[in-house]
């Protein structure tokens, strides 16, 4: 799929999206504590079928404003309390200061909030910064790499998705994106 091989890719694309949390930093969050509260919002406000995933609860609340930000609030406070444990993920922190150090076209896709994301990233120079707050869909579906391709007037073949999940490789290939798993890059190609 890739002709000019990874490194390649990273040096050269015009634009370089990057997944947050196990792409540029493994962030300590309690996942199955989120999960668990996130489930009993869902009973409380009616929603029948559980147990939800934090992916299913957003999509089932995409037309449900008050629900969604009862759902980002929480995440947003089980993020905030693992922000202080992260480590930085060598191979995609390093491409990804690569590039902003030398002027390359870099945003973020990610599912984690819009205040996670400015208080790790804010002042790293990314162009855009797509969290789940800002998505009526979750990854997999690539509406916000979309949002980052309208906005700033580029074509799929223009971008490069970094992403560590499943969920980032199928989200880049329903949109038409190059995906680049971020185990697959050489933290030495960005010294």
């Amino acid at each position: 799929m890739v002709s000019g091989g990874y490194r390649e890719l990273l040096y050269g694309a015009e634009m370089a999206v990057f997944d947050l949390d196990g792409t540029i930093f493994d962030l300590e969050v309690d996942w199955d504590g989120l999960k668990s509260r996130i489930n009993q919002v869902m009973s409380s406000t009616g929603h029948k079928g559980g147990p939800f995933t934090i992916r299913s609860a957003y999509w089932l609340t995409r037309d449900e404003p008050e629900v969604r930000e009862r759902l980002l609030e929480l995440q947003a406070l089980f993020e905030s309390r693992g922000m202080g444990e992260q480590k930085a993920v060598d191979a995609g922190y390093r491409a990804a200061k690569w590039r902003l150090d030398r002027g390359k076209r870099c945003c973020v896709f990610s599912m984690n909030t819009k205040g996670t994301l400015e208080d790790l990233l804010g002042d790293w120079g990314f162009e855009v910064m797509v969290a789940v707050d800002d998505v009526r869909t979750p990854k997999p579906d690539p509406e916000g790499l979309q949002k980052i391709m309208e906005e700033l007037g580029l074509s799929s073949q223009e971008m490069v998705f970094v992403g560590n999940s499943e969920r980032d490789s199928t989200a880049a290939e329903r949109g038409g994106f190059i995906f680049v798993h971020v185990d697959d890059i050489d933290p030495g190609w960005f010294v």
